[in-house]
């Protein structure tokens, strides 16, 4: 195989991952930023990464909280210097096998991480294809001795998959 033809299939793959057309930042989702959850709490868009466009989440697979939004992960973005910002609002996903794709940071160092939301933060969340993060963070509530894991997405650092009609 020629240089030219490996070049156009590697292009080809590439494209048919990272649907550009129907992707939104939650900010820009058709209907404002109340489509993005059905009536019933559940995410109604596919969850994707706002950098490769790559699904994260499929529709219904996690719901919308306020309950967390006082924690503050470190910025995605490197022009305001990772100054920690909190979330309008988190998906909350009952399982890690919901994911479609999420990758995990080693544990983080420290005590909780949460602040006021009572939630000890263990590890980051990031996007598994190009590392993308913190999208979220998965922890144990720290009341009544936390037994069970918390795994959050903040819903204004992923993208929305619009709905086909």
């Amino acid at each position: 195989m020629d240089q030219a033809k490996l070049a156009a299939a590697l292009a080809a793959a590439s494209s048919a991952r990272r649907p550009a057309e129907g992707v939104h930042l939650l900010q820009d989702v058709p209907g404002g930023p109340d489509a993005v959850a059905a009536v019933d709490g559940g995410n109604a868009l596919a969850i994707r990464c706002p950098s490769c466009r790559s699904l994260v989440l499929r529709p219904g697979a996690a719901v919308k909280s306020l309950e967390h939004t006082a924690l503050a992960l470190p910025s995605i973005s490197r022009a305001d210097g990772g100054a920690a910002t909190p979330a309008p609002f988190v998906w909350s996903v009952a399982d890690m096998m919901r994911f479609e794709n999420i990758g995990f940071s080693k544990p983080l160092p420290g005590d909780s991480l949460g602040g006021d939301a009572g939630l000890q933060i263990e590890r980051y969340l990031a996007c598994a294809d190009c590392d993308l993060g913190p999208l979220g963070c998965s922890g144990h509530l720290a009341a009544g001795g936390g037994a069970a894991k918390t795994l959050l997405i903040f819903g204004d650092r992923v993208a929305y998959e619009a709905a086909r009609t």
